[in-house]
């Protein structure tokens, strides 16, 4: 298991993927927690800018008639945000993923050697409130006995966690 310290190098105001590439160099680094973390921070950008536009990207909080693997009501952003979580991670060394808006483990990438599992729209039930919402994630190493073994297992072995707040729309 790898230990995420932060880089020694760290310089004030220096771009993400400059802090991941720095980061995933060093000796405690992993490669491809900061390719994973990257590519759910570029989901995170899209997700933020399609919030952002509030009601002029249209009823982002009408519920569609569906429901995801808790229960809830999803909700017109879950599924968009859903849609840009997984296209994100399909570039990226995800062997598994698992989404409170999917129904069970997903295959991503049969060469991964990591595991994301993600809420990509926390607190949706929030979209219309115009009040902060966010994408929760973490991070473990993928199990060669599958996605059921990657991410159930205990908390220690977690590679990374994060949590994007989304700001109310304008």
């Amino acid at each position: 298991m790898t230990k995420i310290d932060p880089p020694s190098r760290h310089v004030e105001g220096e771009e993400l993927e400059s802090f991941l590439k720095i980061w995933s160099e060093s000796p405690s680094g992993n490669a491809s927690v900061a390719a994973v973390v990257a590519a759910l921070a570029n989901a995170g950008i899209a997700i933020g800018a399609l919030i952002a536009q509030g009601p002029l990207q249209g009823a982002m909080g009408a519920e569609t008639g569906l429901a995801n693997s808790d229960g809830d009501k999803q909700r017109k952003l879950d599924i968009l945000a859903e849609a840009a979580v997984t296209s994100a991670l399909k570039n990226s060394p995800t062997a598994y993923y698992a989404s409170e808006e999917e129904d069970s483990m997903l295959t991503i990438n049969d060469s991964g050697d990591v595991a994301v599992a993600v809420d990509p729209l926390d607190g949706s039930s929030n979209i219309d409130a115009n009040i902060t919402i966010g994408t929760i994630f973490s991070i473990f190493p993928a199990s060669p006995a599958g996605a059921t073994a990657s991410f159930f297992r205990p908390g220690f072995e977690q590679l990374a966690a994060g949590y994007f707040v989304y700001g109310p729309h304008l």
